[in-house]
């Protein structure tokens, strides 16, 4: 079985995420730079699609104070969707604000 192959449009991703991309240096002298998304960026991209394990996913990581819903609810705003599906996708982020 061949391993799936995910590049940009695998995900809605808000509009300037290439900005926001987080560097990770290699551990070794041999290692390749990666450029991965912001936390909040990936949050997002899940609360779009909506799938249940993608909920709990974004709900794990705002209980281990790894995501500011705050910031998450900003970046929702930036969704390049249709706006019925943004302000879906803005009232799940809401609802981390409410704990």
């Amino acid at each position: 079985m061949k391993p799936a192959r995910v590049n940009v449009t695998t995900a809605v991703l808000p509009n300037g995420w290439e900005t926001r991309t987080v560097q990770l240096a290699p551990d070794g002298p041999n290692g390749a730079l990666a450029r991965c998304l912001d936390p909040h960026d990936l949050c997002a991209a899940k609360l779009v699609r909506g799938d249940e394990k993608d909920l709990e996913f974004v709900d794990a990581l705002v209980e281990a104070g790894l995501i500011d819903p705050v910031s998450l609810v900003r970046i929702c705003t930036k969704l390049p969707v249709a706006d019925t599906r943004r302000n879906i996708t803005i009232q799940r982020a809401q609802a981390f604000l409410r704990g």
